[in-house]
């Protein structure tokens, strides 16, 4: 988390808890680095967040430098997670890198997590702890 993007309370969230402030005019962003793949692939990320808005949001989701749009449709509310889908190419290795960022400065989506699934195998992911470490097996970002 960069620039103002934090974790905050959801009790709808896994965890308890999201990330937010993603976008603004400070910017805030939200990266995961060393994501694995053991192939080259395409894959889709399912991206669960929380949108109270009666309007969808949209955020610039980054996949190894390429910039894709993504829409969050309303959820009824902060704290009623929905998902929304991307499909990118994955590079072989951990080298592969998803950062959540602002779309025509606006605020993104609080992210309440994000599953990666790759040629037939499942990763979940947490959220990046105080150390900056991504942790496998639970759901927040």
């Amino acid at each position: 988390m960069a620039s103002g993007a934090k974790v905050v309370s959801c009790s709808g969230c896994s965890g308890g808890s999201e990330v937010g402030y993603i976008g603004g005019s400070a910017g805030g962003t939200l990266t995961f680095n060393s994501i694995s793949s053991t192939v080259a692939t395409t894959t889709t990320i399912r991206i669960h967040y929380t949108n109270g808005d009666s309007t969808q949001r949209y955020s610039n989701v980054v996949v190894n430098g390429q910039t894709y749009v993504v829409a969050f449709c309303p959820t009824g509310g902060d704290t009623t997670p929905g998902t929304s889908t991307l499909t990118v190419p994955l590079k072989s290795g951990s080298g592969n890198v998803i950062e959540f960022e602002a779309y025509n400065g606006g605020w993104g989506e609080l992210t309440s997590r994000s599953r990666e699934e790759a040629d037939r195998r499942s990763s979940e992911y947490r959220p990046l702890d105080g150390a900056g470490v991504l942790r496998k097996n639970c759901v927040l970002i």
